[in-house]
């Protein structure tokens, strides 16, 4: 498990934040929204890669596996960030990249936005739109 969780910090390092994730989200911050990550992984190795990347400062808060009892696609991760940040799921957003996180975001009843820059042979339900740039979500924001 060492080793596993280890693997998983290196492969976090490397990832870099996806091109204008940072303007939408200073955007939306502009705009008085509250912004949250919900991810399946651990908050802290959520927030570390957060600062890192100097994004942190955009975010509400993190909700990771250490906050709920059932993962995505279940809804309760991102019932637990509503609740957190004190929003209503009609008046919120979610921008996912799994078929399990917009089947959770969907779930908790949020607008949900797939973010999906190359064609892929993912299928998201009708209702979920495609962002092919995080820039895009500016025009719902």
């Amino acid at each position: 498990m060492r080793t596993y969780l280890t693997l998983v910090q290196e492969s976090y390092d490397r990832v870099i934040p996806n091109e204008g994730v940072s303007e939408a989200l200073e955007f939306a911050r502009g705009r008085g929204w509250h912004c949250a990550v919900v991810t399946s992984n651990s908050e802290a190795l959520a927030q570390n890669w957060l600062k890192k990347n100097e994004i942190d400062q955009f975010v509400f808060c993190v909700v990771g596996k250490e906050s709920v009892h059932r993962g995505k696609p279940d809804p309760e991760p991102y019932n637990v960030a509503l609740s957190k940040m004190g929003c209503a799921a009609e008046m919120s957003l979610a921008v996912e990249d799994s078929p399990s996180g917009v089947l959770s975001a969907t779930a908790a009843h949020i607008r949900t936005f797939a973010y999906a820059p190359l064609p892929s042979s993912q299928v998201f339900p009708e209702n979920v739109k495609l962002l092919k740039t995080w820039l895009e979500l500016k025009d719902w924001l």
